[in-house]
């Protein structure tokens, strides 16, 4: 199973301003857009049949193997990146992209890497940008 595929049931994110083509979609948790609410997780697309229900149940599962991958991605190009995202995670109680709910990252996880993943696919370009709304901030 490829990362691209996991996010295939998910909405995808129509709130980018600076997106100029492509797909954009959103696995864990993303800014929460009513006022005082701070996040929420990506949700997934309305009428999803019990087929398309059950392979995204199985993927979900497998979510641990995506998290040590990304980890090792960052890792590569910066061991200090990843090891200050990860003290930030710890500390300010954020949980991982692989979690279904809003539980502070497990301390002795081995990986955690982000709150959220974006997969981006079909052309996807935009223009170059700074977000301000990031919730790890």
């Amino acid at each position: 199973m490829k990362l691209i595929s996991l996010p295939q049931n998910q909405q995808e994110i129509k709130t980018n301003k600076k997106l100029l083509g492509g797909i954009m979609k959103g696995i864990g948790f993303c800014p929460g857009p009513d006022s005082g609410k701070s996040a929420g997780v990506y949700s997934s697309k309305a009428g999803l049949t019990p087929h398309q229900i059950g392979t995204d149940n199985n993927q979900w599962t497998k979510l641990h193997q995506y998290d040590k991958f990304v980890y090792s991605r960052i890792s590569h190009f910066s061991k200090l990146a990843a090891n200050e995202n990860q003290s930030l995670m710890e500390a300010a109680k954020l949980p991982n992209f692989i979690q279904l709910e809003w539980i502070p990252a497990n301390q002795k996880e081995e990986f955690k890497s982000f709150t959220n993943v974006i997969v981006t696919q079909d052309g996807f370009f935009n223009k170059p940008h700074q977000d301000f709304n990031n919730i790890n901030s």
